[in-house]
């Protein structure tokens, strides 16, 4: 018996006296019917209904031949509110072979909207039990080939169409036998291509080594754009330095600055160019020792000029000491006007004097004072916030009392690139009013790389990844739960 081969036959009709749920008895037979074990053989699948004038079921049943053959009743549809087994009582029932709408199968003849089956037609389900019938989609039963719009398919499936997304194919992923993926000559619009097959699956540009990463890079989907990276102005692309010991090992070309040693090349390349350098070197040195003169004489008129000028020596050291002793006794120890005088060296934070000694990459804490001279007793709390501290080794804070001051980046176009408003709490970007925590002013925000986790990834409340079909949003601890997108 196989439970997938429900048999029907015609007028098959017989009377039972059974009653409850279980198994029906065929006891009987009814004239211009066929018993039950005239078609049917043991184990035989069948569709069923019990009647006996007031209640009814029908179901799916197993024959069971024997003396007095049975019927197993699996019901599916009854008289009950819930559809579920008759207990039936005493009386004489009908038992009949029976098609059930449920499970009937139909062609909509006549039916607005559905298309009668053709030859090498592939029917489909208009609706719950009729089959309807496309043109646009055959199978070629010779040949064992498939067309969606293509009425002569060519190919185990042949894809017609206009060339639109109507004509393509989305997959998840593709398995790809020995014949390869084929290209048609002239595809894309290109009558010069003359077509061709691919066996072997797609690699990504590489750039190999970190010389030549640092010269060249790659951008486009599929990294298929290859490019110079931006230098610094004054360096040259050349290979390895002049002056090795020979014989010099060959290394990858980069850009960097030219050195002395590559001069040389550079005079050996023509000595025309030599020899007038030498030659225009004495007309050279004639013109200065001129020159050298008039400015050593012009040089000792201003310097007997400036050691006549000792009363201003003398005055400019005596205020000096005055200012000096005038802040040492103001009790005031912190600095309110640094100017520097010289620029700040490499790797050095600022440099400064207060006259108790010099400071270097150490901590610095600048407060904001209100306009104007510093009274000799300083501000107070109310007139001066710090405004800016360094730690001198890992921490900067802006506002760092926490007084009502606003931080504002302009940016080229833009008075509040970045606005943070002290008083709310607040920051804002392309605005001065921001409203909330962060208030963006712009009609998008952006983040750039996909990400897709799995349900379990590790993440805070509050985190937002995407990819080409979801948005997902970290819910809880590691828990996360996604939308999906669609086109529009």
């Amino acid at each position: 018996m196989s439970n997938c081969d429900i048999k029907l036959f015609d007028r098959v009709k017989q009377k039972s006296t059974s009653t409850g749920t279980s198994n029906f008895e065929l006891s009987s037979s009814v004239a211009g019917f066929k018993d039950f074990a005239d078609v049917y053989v043991d184990q035989d699948v069948l569709f069923y209904c019990i009647n006996d004038g007031t209640n009814f079921e029908i179901g799916s049943g197993i024959f069971n031949s024997g003396a007095t053959p049975t019927i197993q009743r699996n019901v599916f549809y009854s008289s009950a509110s819930d559809n579920s087994i008759i207990d039936f009582a005493a009386g004489t029932k009908e038992i009949f072979v029976t098609y059930p709408a449920t499970h009937s199968v139909s062609i909509g003849s006549g039916i607005g909207g559905i298309t009668l089956p053709q030859k090498s037609g592939i029917a489909f389900w208009n609706c719950n039990n009729i089959l309807d019938y496309d043109s646009g989609l055959v199978f070629d039963k010779d040949n064992k080939r498939i067309g969606i719009r293509s009425t002569s398919p060519s190919y185990a499936i042949d894809v017609g169409g206009d060339g639109s997304d109507q004509s393509m194919i989305r997959a998840s992923g593709y398995h790809v036998g020995p014949t390869g993926v084929h290209f048609p000559s002239g595809n894309g619009d290109e009558a010069a291509y003359v077509g061709g097959i691919q066996f072997q699956h797609f690699v990504k540009n590489e750039i190999l080594g970190a010389d030549s990463q640092n010269v060249l890079g790659l951008s486009g989907v599929v990294n298929q754009q290859i490019y110079f990276k931006e230098q610094n102005a004054g360096l040259f692309f050349a290979g390895p330095a002049s002056g090795c010991a020979p014989p010099c090992s060959p290394a990858t070309p980069n850009f960097r600055p030219i050195t002395l040693d590559d001069v040389p090349y550079i005079e050996e390349v023509s000595g025309y160019l030599q020899t007038q350098i030498s030659n225009n070197l004495s007309d050279i040195s004639g013109v200065s020792g001129t020159l050298t003169a008039d400015l050593t004489t012009i040089s000792g008129i201003a310097q007997d000029a400036f050691d006549a000028s000792g009363f201003l020596r003398t005055d400019l050291t005596t205020i000096s000491g005055i200012a000096q002793s005038a802040f040492d006794a103001s009790g005031i120890n912190d600095l309110y006007d640094v100017t520097l005088s010289v620029p700040v060296n490499n790797n050095e934070v600022i440099v400064y004097s207060s006259g108790a000694g010099n400071f270097i990459n150490s901590s610095i804490d600048l407060k904001m004072v209100k306009k104007g001279s510093v009274p000799p007793s300083g501000y107070d709390d109310s007139e001066m916030g710090r405004y800016f501290f360094f730690d001198g080794t890992s921490e900067a804070v802006i506002n760092t009392d926490g007084h009502d001051i606003n931080f504002r980046v302009e940016g080229s176009g833009e008075n509040n690139l970045l606005f943070t408003d002290a008083a709310n709490n607040r920051v804002g970007i392309s605005t001065d009013t921001p409203s909330s925590a962060l208030d963006i002013n712009s009609s998008g925000i952006r983040i750039r790389t996909a990400s897709t986790p799995t349900s379990s990834s590790s993440g805070n409340v509050g985190d937002i990844r995407w990819d080409v079909d979801y948005i997902y949003v970290c819910v809880s601890g590691d828990t996360w739960k996604r939308a999906a997108l669609s086109g529009y």
